[in-house]
């Protein structure tokens, strides 16, 4: 790691930003990453974690108690996460649930494709939020995206490039 990249760096996916905003996705990350080291607690058809708001703000320092209400309240208006706790301003927790039921069926595996050709979709944004921009015929992915890829997941450039038409089909 690098000298000047003090801490482990939050990570977004660009489409969810585009979709649901900017702090919206990062906030959603980071509960998202919280979720991973609790097992919640199964309750009304929903998997419920409480976060401290002393983590949060340690996790987003950025960010002060009204910013992150202000950001976890449009999370639920949304309908992205459910909130049982008081507000952030109000409160020393965070008490929430992924708009996700536990006894929802798992979903059908998609076929396989490299991670970063799948166009990803936040599956709990509400449909009325949802758009589908379709790709000129003529579209190629940039230089950047195809280093990133070589890098991150060592998808070659040439597999990438071949794989665009059935990219664009999808």
């Amino acid at each position: 790691m690098s000298s000047l990249i003090p801490e482990r760096p939050l990570i977004i996916s660009p489409s969810l930003a585009t979709t649901i905003g900017l702090e919206e996705a990062l906030l959603l990350q980071v509960l998202n990453d919280a979720t991973a080291f609790s097992s919640g607690v199964n309750r009304q058809g929903y998997r419920w974690f409480t976060l401290q708001r002393s983590e949060l703000q340690s996790r987003l320092p950025f960010w002060n108690q009204h910013e992150l209400q202000r950001i976890s309240k449009n999370l639920k208006d949304q309908g992205i996460i459910l909130i049982e706790s008081a507000p952030l301003t109000q409160s020393e927790q965070l008490s929430f649930a992924m708009n996700e039921p536990i006894d929802a069926p798992a979903p059908k595996p998609e076929p396989a494709q490299p991670a970063v050709m799948r166009q990803s979709r936040p599956a709990a944004a509400p449909p009325a939020r949802r758009s589908a921009n379709l790709l000129a015929e003529n579209w190629q992915p940039d230089e950047d995206l195809l280093q990133l890829m070589a890098l991150n997941h060592n998808i070659p450039r040439d597999f990438a490039l071949q794989q665009r038409e059935d990219f664009l089909l999808y």
